[in-house]
């Protein structure tokens, strides 16, 4: 006897990570959630969530990127936050953030001031020793990304296959371009389009 064959539906109890669905049914459920503890999410930025007029989330704002949250708020308000959380959702517990998204965070305080200060160095310092790693050697010093007098001709080259490690470079130098590097973008762009 067939017990599953065609015509079966199967549902779906909760969300399963890598489904086209889960970053969307993750967004709504959090969405209840902190609407529950007196946030709302940013009219603009449906990522974002801040406190809404008159509740005890005084301060609060959490920021959503796939499964991760950053949180930031003054030390009891986000005490709150985390046990409120905790009441509706199972969670890793909660850790001071010093890398996200490939940025380097650290903190100082000067005077009646706190500061953040954002860095990509340490990521800058990763896709060096990728490159080194994969191709044997380090890259050679340039005071330009790239020569712009030189144009490129993708159409010159016999299309292949790309090698995993230029995808993997490429890929690295692209995130750098669109957060932070942005004086490599152009370089980035032509070898891009040489693959």
């Amino acid at each position: 006897r067939q017990v599953f064959g065609q015509g079966w539906l199967w549902e779906m109890m909760t969300a399963v990570y890598g489904m086209s669905k889960s970053g969307d049914t993750w967004g709504l459920e959090l969405d209840k959630v902190h609407a529950h503890v007196g946030l709302r999410a940013h009219a603009h930025l449906p990522a974002i969530w801040v406190r809404s007029p008159g509740t005890a989330m005084e301060g609060l704002i959490v920021a959503k990127h796939v499964d991760d949250l950053i949180v930031d708020a003054p030390p009891k308000v986000m005490t709150k936050y985390w046990e409120e959380l905790q009441k509706h959702l199972k969670f890793k517990p909660e850790a001071v953030a010093t890398q996200f998204l490939g940025m380097t965070f650290r903190w100082t305080t000067k005077g009646v001031y706190n500061l953040v200060h954002i860095s990509h160095g340490d990521y800058c310092d990763m896709v060096v020793n990728t490159y080194k790693d994969l191709y044997k050697r380090g890259p050679r010093p340039s005071s330009t990304p790239c020569d712009t007098s030189e144009k490129l001709n993708p159409e010159a080259n016999e299309r292949t296959e790309p090698e995993k490690r230029v995808q993997k470079m490429l890929g690295m130098l692209l995130w750098l371009a669109r957060n932070s590097r942005y004086d490599v973008a152009y370089a980035t762009g032509m070898l891009m389009s040489m693959v």
